[in-house]
């Protein structure tokens, strides 16, 4: 089935690989050049995360704990360069508080 979030989605894509092409001819690349293991893995783990419900979506980020955790970096690299809303901040922090919450759990010191 198609949707008009897919489209916007697919049209995006295109428009990004057409300025690239400008610069680079893709067709010298092979997908997996452009979107690493790591890439895909975010990817994927961010498309689920639309399909939590709230009771649920604690559990989920703590089961990718790790992956959270490396997103915070990156977060935090574009809040050092002011290149997060307001909201994105916000949400930059409510993530750090889970993550440290997860990562004391059981610490009794």
């Amino acid at each position: 089935m198609f949707n008009n979030s897919e489209d916007i989605k697919i049209s995006t894509l295109a428009k990004i690989l057409t300025v690239v092409n400008k610069h680079t001819p893709i067709s010298d690349y092979k997908l997996t050049d452009l979107f690493d293991e790591k890439v895909l893995r975010i990817s994927n783990t961010i498309a689920s995360l639309s399909d939590e419900s709230p009771e649920t979506i604690i559990k989920f980020i703590e089961s990718e704990n790790e992956l959270f955790m490396d997103l915070i970096a990156d977060w935090g690299s574009l809040l050092s360069k002011n290149k997060l809303s307001d909201e994105e901040q916000l949400y930059l922090k409510d993530l750090k508080q889970l993550i440290h919450t997860f990562t004391n759990k059981g610490d009794n010191t």
